[in-house]
């Protein structure tokens, strides 16, 4: 930003210009140098020009493509319109929901086993499982904590409906509140 007090201050010449004002230093041509130039001699301008086209054509990329072994496909899993209810304990969920870490299936919590497991303990079992791949998948130790806060937030609902079921004139809105 100018201020107008300070114009006045500024060196001009009369015509305007500050080519003067500029710096410039000038040296010598160096004597090692062997190129001498002719500056009366005309430089030829080329007669045509062309920028190099570097995009392959269709037909080269087509032909490489061909070259190459079809890729591996994998059939998706069937789709369902309805969600699964994941309260129920006989679907194997996890390894429907995590193929790659039950690979087989063989240790869901849905087998039948010679003892009880409860299902905290089978997810802790599986987070300190000395492969590691259990803790370190980005989303498995969310998906399992998510389901027992649920199981349990469903256990203390239960409680108090069952608590509250003596008293024939509770309202709705009393449950609300």
């Amino acid at each position: 930003m100018l201020h107008n007090a300070c114009l006045p201050a500024l060196a001009v010449c009369n015509d305007g210009s500050v080519v003067d004002h500029i710096l410039t230093q000038s040296t010598d041509p160096d004597p090692n140098s062997s190129t001498e130039t002719d500056d009366t001699e005309e430089i030829d301008a080329p007669v045509s020009t062309a920028v190099p086209n570097f995009i392959p054509d269709r037909t080269e990329l087509d032909a490489i493509r061909n070259m190459l072994p079809p890729p591996n496909a994998l059939a998706l899993p069937p789709f369902r319109s309805t969600p699964i209810n994941d309260f129920n304990r006989t679907k194997p969920l996890l390894s429907l929901a995590f193929p790659a870490l039950f690979p087989y299936g063989g240790a869901e919590f849905t087998i039948p086993r010679q003892r009880s497991v409860s299902y905290k303990n089978y997810v802790r079992h599986l987070i300190k499982h000395e492969s590691g791949r259990f803790a370190q998948h980005p989303r498995f130790r969310f998906v399992v904590f998510n389901t027992i806060m649920r199981h349990q937030a469903a256990k203390s609902a239960w409680f108090y409906v069952r608590r509250q079921a003596g008293r024939p004139d509770i309202t709705i809105e009393e449950l609300h509140g």
